[in-house]
């Protein structure tokens, strides 16, 4: 989980120009979504955790290039994925999605 995480934040942070810096994050987006869409929900977590962290989250010139239709998307996989009222909403997509799924680890442990 924490190296996926790492990667990502690394992979967007390390970038100088502001346009390479939108597109990866729009990347690793559109890759959030796929992931959602296969139902890995663990590999959901981990880009998400990446995206979100702290150094992504300071890039604000980067940030405000993203188009809105990708940060309605990030939006409602963060809504998905929150860990608010144990997970509830996650619990409720993995109780009805078809197999196979992969899902979040630390919702068990």
């Amino acid at each position: 989980f924490n190296r996926t995480s790492g990667w990502v934040q690394t992979s967007i942070v390390k970038l100088f120009k502001l346009k390479e810096r939108v597109e990866a994050l729009t990347k690793f987006i559109e890759l959030c979504q796929l992931l959602f869409e296969f139902n890995n929900y663990n590999g959901v977590n981990e880009v998400l955790s990446g995206i979100n962290s702290s150094p992504v989250r300071r890039l604000k010139k980067t940030w405000a290039e993203v188009s809105k239709a990708q940060l309605k998307q990030l939006e409602f996989l963060e809504k998905v994925m929150s860990h608010e009222g144990s997970y509830k909403e996650y619990r409720e997509i993995l109780h009805h999605c078809d197999p196979p799924t992969i899902p979040y680890l630390g919702t068990y442990l």
